[in-house]
């Protein structure tokens, strides 16, 4: 066996790669990388496993184009590999205008492979990554100002976003050739009389990377001859810290969530100051990506540290932070909530004054007001706490029934508020509970099939439902905010 075909097999052993049966799609390009993926995969697994190839046609050089995908066909053909060859339509070329073309080119071709995975049900998705565009990603990184994550360079594998359109099984996104250097994969094509096509616009100095690999390595191996070995081992040192990290950030996030019946993420300012400068610049970073910005820098997230060292003499009331991408951070006491500059305006929104019902028993979520609802219901149990923290609740299910729904306060609304006695105006209790005017429209209210309130979510139930002597059965309820998930991200390139 080849040193390169060795190479290309260690990795997928040493990271897990591939499975029993798994069925693979091939990014094919036609360059070196992924021409040597595909013999690689073909020579090592291809009675093994079912091989299929899908070449994107980007619709930008007439012609040439033309020929280098009946090209790659025509390879696939001779490998007996099937070949599903894609066009970029001038429509959905004309829909990402004003983005750089490299970036477009880049969305447009991974939503391809997308559904070329969903449609043919494949396991993995191979791309034919290599180390040296490893270490280039890290220097570019670098170079742009980058973080851990950054620094990690590419990953071996991961999760292959479906974009939420489902698909009968997931998909994972490979990079079998992430330990081979691009002049083993020239020398192995060139031993074993491999054609392949050339892309020129890799020697051009317009782009970034090529600058980098053209002129700012050959530099630094000047310097240290084995530079990139060294770069190649930092990535593999920092993409193991990082996955530490990340569950880490998952478990901070979690603990410093506050109750969030707004919809907006919200920290609890107690627990998070007693977070590590590292997981709090982590567990923001997460928060200012969910609104789907620019990725925050580093002096964003600092602005927002500032804002909650500061103490209760230095805060006058509330107090508000613009930052880029249209969003505001609110220090109100001890919390603090991160949400577009300019919400919704004065009055409730249609979407929570309708009421979305609620599943009993079941789970359901609630976009609007950015919350999630778990109900169950139970016999009495006489040794029951009634006891609850704020995002819990436990109610009369016979009162309440099962047919329940959510919406947001409308005018005249009044409940019973448990141990007040007599009835109130939702406006009253929420002025009484301190409940900042701009999220007083977003409360959710859990309403019964007769229209009362039962549970001012978050707050308090109604004392019509709670559980008396008499109660047979309880309907026990937890709310919990759809905040943010600690993102991975990926830096790639087409091969």
């Amino acid at each position: 066996m080849s040193r390169f075909l060795s190479s290309v097999e260690n990795t997928i052993r040493k990271y897990g790669l591939l499975q029993s049966d798994d069925r693979i799609l091939v990014a094919l390009s036609g360059g070196p990388d992924s021409i040597s993926l595909l013999h690689a995969l073909h020579r090592l697994f291809g009675g093994q496993k079912a091989l299929t190839a899908v070449h994107v046609h980007h619709g930008l050089r007439g012609v040439e184009a033309d020929r280098d995908a009946d090209w790659v066909r025509s390879h696939c053909n001779s490998l007996n590999i099937q070949c599903l060859v894609s066009t970029i339509s001038k429509e959905q070329w004309a829909e990402k205008k004003g983005e750089s073309t490299q970036m477009v080119a880049r969305k447009l071709r991974y939503a391809i492979f997308t559904e070329a995975a969903r449609e043919l049900e494949a396991d993995r998705l191979a791309l034919g990554h290599n180390s040296d565009d490893l270490v280039e990603t890290v220097l570019l990184n670098l170079i742009r100002g980058s973080g851990r994550s950054g620094l990690a360079g590419i990953p071996p594998k991961r999760p292959m976003d479906l974009d939420g359109r489902g698909s009968s099984k997931p998909v994972t996104l490979i990079r079998p050739l992430i330990e081979t250097c691009r002049a083993e994969i020239l020398r192995f094509l060139r031993e074993e009389n491999i054609p392949y096509l050339l892309d020129p616009s890799n020697d051009s100095d317009k782009y970034q990377r090529n600058r980098v690999r053209n002129h700012i390595l050959p530099l630094l191996e000047q310097e240290n001859p084995g530079i990139r070995n060294r770069i190649r081992e930092t990535a593999e040192i920092l993409r193991a810290e990082e996955k530490w990290l990340m569950d880490e950030s998952a478990r901070a996030m979690s603990s410093v969530r506050a109750s969030s019946a707004q919809g907006e993420p919200a920290i609890d300012l107690t627990r998070f100051s007693g977070l590590s400068i590292a997981l709090q610049r982590r567990v923001l970073h997460a928060i200012l990506k969910g609104f789907d910005a620019a990725p925050p820098e580093f002096e964003t997230i600092s602005k927002i540290i500032g804002l909650t060292e500061q103490t209760a003499l230095e805060l006058c009331g509330e107090k508000r932070l613009s930052l880029p991408g249209g969003i505001v951070a609110i220090r109100d006491g001890a919390r603090l909530v991160i949400q577009k500059a300019n919400p919704e305006p004065s009055g409730t929104s249609q979407s929570l004054m309708n009421a979305c019902m609620v599943c009993v028993p079941g789970v359901v979520e609630l976009p609007s007001w950015g919350i999630r609802i778990e109900s169950s219901l139970a016999p009495r149990d006489r040794s029951l706490s009634v006891a609850c923290p704020s995002d819990e609740a436990i109610l009369d299910a016979d009162g309440t029934g099962t047919s329940l729904s959510v919406r947001s306060r409308r005018s005249g609304d009044r409940f019973r508020p448990l141990g007040i006695g007599g009835s109130k105006k939702v406006q009253d209790f929420l002025v009484d509970a301190r409940i900042p005017r701009r999220f007083r429209d977003r409360v959710p209210l859990l309403i019964t099939s007769g229209g009362e309130i039962a549970w001012i979510i978050g707050h308090r139930i109604d004392d019509r439902f709670k559980i008396r002597p008499e109660t047979r059965q309880i309907l026990r309820l937890k709310v919990s905010p759809l905040t943010p998930s600690i993102p991975c991200p990926e830096q790639s390139k087409r091969k």
